[in-house]
């Protein structure tokens, strides 16, 4: 059943970005496109010391569009900014953690987890101008939603027990608020940081025997990128993007399934990447 969903999702993921490319090709002329890699890093870790529960490590490949609309105020040296992101991800992730038997027994465990997932971000914002008169600077803010399928395959633990592995669904939706400078130097086109709030996280999880639902804690998170025109690489119409992206998120809820007690423990995300943009 997992295995179907997965695939499922990947084709709409895929079919999503097909069908916007196929049928509003004129208008996407307006839109630039996106192609990326990404050093993509989860960690979870122990309630009773916060010691490192597993890690998932590894790359994954990054395709988007994104637009921004500018609308002039009355004021002159100010303009109202819309911006809109649709980021598609995926890749296959080295996993090392640990797995669990009915008597409460651990024994470490070596697998991979496959990641797809679809980041999307509207923002509107204030544009203001600067000195020197090229410059100016955004205060933005955001609404994001961000959705990811994670599946973990089976496996075989330390102690040569097998250790099966399941499904999750995470959606986590989050408003951020930004400051971005424009035109830093002659071969920057932007500078942005900025702060995530989680305003609701959801977790599904298919295990062989059973599935669940948690909300994952909300904790705030940060973020920043930067974008170096095409003079920087000397090519016309391609620009590159240097970005980090952190999530954070607390203990969820605890649901009781038979005789066990299912938690997320507290967990990070954090990925480094690059993007061309043309």
């Amino acid at each position: 059943m997992k295995r179907t969903f997965l695939k499922l999702y990947l084709c709409v993921v895929i079919l999503y970005m097909l069908a916007i490319t196929s049928a509003q090709a004129e208008l996407l002329n307006t839109w630039k496109k996106t192609l990326g890699t990404e050093h993509f890093v989860w960690q979870e870790f122990r309630p009773s010391d916060n010691s490192m529960l597993l890690e998932e490590r590894g790359y994954r490949l990054t395709a988007g569009l994104n637009k921004e609309w500018k609308q002039s105020l009355d004021q002159g040296e100010f303009s109202r900014i819309y911006q809109s992101q649709f980021l598609a991800y995926f890749g296959r992730m080295n996993y090392s953690g640990e797995s669990f038997d009915e008597n409460g027994n651990t024994a470490a465990v070596l697998t991979n987890t496959d990641y797809a997932g679809l980041n999307s971000v509207f923002s509107l914002g204030i544009r203001g101008l600067s000195v020197p008169a090229k410059s100016s600077m955004d205060l933005l803010a955001s609404l994001g939603v961000n959705n990811w399928i994670r599946n973990i395959y089976d496996s075989v633990n330390a102690a040569g027990q097998g250790a099966s592995g399941y499904f999750e669904y995470y959606l986590i939706t989050d408003m951020q608020f930004a400051l971005r400078l424009n035109h830093v130097g002659s071969y920057i086109n932007w500078l942005r940081a900025g702060i995530r709030a989680p305003v609701f996280n959801y977790e599904y999880i298919a295990l062989p025997s059973a599935d669940f639902y948690l909300y994952p804690g909300r904790q705030l998170s940060y973020f920043a990128d930067m974008s170096l025109n095409k003079r920087f690489l000397n090519m016309q119409k391609t620009d590159l993007i240097i970005y980090y992206e952190g999530y954070r998120f607390s203990p969820s809820n605890s649901v009781q399934v038979a005789e066990f007690l299912y938690q997320q423990p507290q967990s990070h995300l954090d990925s480094i990447g690059i993007r061309l943009e043309f």
